[in-house]
């Protein structure tokens, strides 16, 4: 078994060989394309010189493509000065493309400087394109503002789609109002739906998604944002909500919608009402009493006001019926 596996290796080594060779030395592109694509196949670490020397030097720009995207294949850390160099002068916008594309399969955190110019900076929608969705796999955390001006201004659709799915990837909570605006604000419905999709992973801004849910014309956005809100823990959700109700600085529609769900959420299940203290139902009596709110604010705080006190004293007398059952349990023992 030990000599065939040996075998197997010796095969290995040669074919890379002959691959690393066709690459170098073939005059026909076609054939240098299929071997680098078959090295990075291969997941030959070995290879990435070979593949390095290509990306940098061959003069066709397909075969430099084809070099980038096995390099992205082969997790070698060593490859990523030259992605870089690639994405930041290379002519040819299909090569800027697979290096950005590389950089992020390879997790180089030291690409994200560059990455962010190419977000900013690339005059071709198809690399901005794969620079947002590389930041998102690096998982560099200061690349949130380049993110977030690529989900407000950038004029491509798929670029402000990618930048709030690396958002959420990042888990950047600072993000969150950017995020709110683009589902607020965003003329296309597919850069809402990922802001959604964003916000789901941040656990953040739920009233936001419950009043696009009502607002939104567009059928799939609403499936979206209702599969976003179900991913929520309802006793987290409350409090997100109690959060918006009491802040007056949000419009007072949003502040109803949210009043209205909560009002729904400690109705249907007691246990989110018993997770909500004194100082919560006290600020949802206080936002009740502001001037400029409607009837049905009113209406829903007073209703979540009321299961929130009834849910907490249900507690108590179950507390001391059980405290009560315990000591004559303990005095018959006794006697």
């Amino acid at each position: 078994m030990a000599a065939s596996a040996a075998r197997g290796d010796t095969v290995r080594v040669q074919k890379v060989q002959e691959l690393l060779k066709e690459l170098r030395d073939d005059a026909d592109s076609f054939r240098q394309k299929a071997a680098a694509r078959a090295l990075g196949e291969l997941d030959a670490a070995e290879a990435a010189p070979g593949l390095l020397k290509a990306l940098w030097d061959d003069a066709d720009s397909d075969v430099r493509r084809e070099a980038a995207e096995a390099l992205g294949k082969l997790d070698a850390a060593e490859a990523a000065p030259g992605l870089l160099k690639a994405l930041r002068g290379d002519a040819e916008q299909g090569m800027r493309y697979n290096a950005a594309e590389a950089l992020g399969k390879l997790g180089a955190a030291e690409a994200a400087p560059g990455l962010l110019e190419a977000l900013r900076g690339d005059d071709d929608w198809y690399v901005r394109r794969a620079a947002a969705a590389a930041l998102g796999k690096l998982g560099a955390a200061e690349a949130a503002p380049g993110l977030l001006e690529a989900l407000r201004g950038d004029a491509d659709v798929q670029v402000r789609c990618n930048a709030a799915e690396a958002l959420g990837e990042l888990g950047a909570a600072e993000a969150a109002p950017g995020l709110l605006e683009a589902l607020r604000g965003d003329a296309d419905w597919s850069v809402r739906r990922r802001a959604a999709e964003a916000l789901g992973e941040l656990g953040a801004a739920a009233p936001g998604l419950l009043r696009m849910l009502e607002e939104d014309v567009d059928p799939e956005f609403r499936r979206t944002a209702a599969k976003v809100l179900d991913r929520f823990d309802p006793k987290d959700l409350a409090l997100q909500l109690v959060r918006t109700v009491r802040n007056r600085d949000m419009s007072i529609p949003w502040r109803e919608t949210a009043a209205s769900e909560l009002a729904r959420l400690v109705t249907k299940d007691a246990a989110v009402a018993l997770a909500l203290a004194d100082e919560h139902a006290d600020a949802l009596h206080d936002a009740a009493q502001e001037e400029e709110v409607g009837k049905v604010f009113r209406d829903s705080c007073a209703k979540a006001v009321g299961k929130i006190d009834a849910a907490h004293a249900q507690a108590a007398d179950d507390a001391a019926r059980h405290g009560t059952a315990t000591q004559h349990r303990a005095s018959t023992s006794g006697s």
